[in-house]
């Protein structure tokens, strides 16, 4: 749940942890319950990187979720990581700009 209102970044990776048969997956990112990402995972150990920005309001949810691939959930483990970031507002870059400079301007006259 999206503590406030502001530009987030969603990244990370769904994996098929199950070797035999390899896995058949469907997985998905939600927001607020609709797809904001899908794709189809159909192997054992190979990645399936994701990253995604998104502007969220304070209380949207994200959700990941994994789906039966339409074999029935057989042999389907499907591992997830996942980060999810605020992106630092412009004026909060300018002001650690300009703070960091007049730290380093001190610093040469000492």
């Amino acid at each position: 749940t999206a503590p406030s209102a502001g530009t987030y970044t969603i990244s990370g990776l769904f994996q098929g942890v199950d070797f035999q048969p390899h896995p058949t997956t469907d997985t998905h990112i939600l927001r607020n319950g609709i797809a904001v990402y899908s794709n189809f995972l159909n192997t054992f150990a190979v990645p399936q990187n994701f990253s995604l920005e998104l502007q969220l309001n304070a209380g949207d949810t994200i959700d990941f979720a994994v789906g039966d691939g339409g074999d029935f959930m057989s042999n389907d483990s499907t591992g997830l990581v996942a980060n999810i970031n605020p992106v630092p507002e412009p004026g909060t870059m300018l002001l650690l700009g300009t703070g960091l400079a007049g730290l380093l301007a001190r610093r040469r006259r000492a």
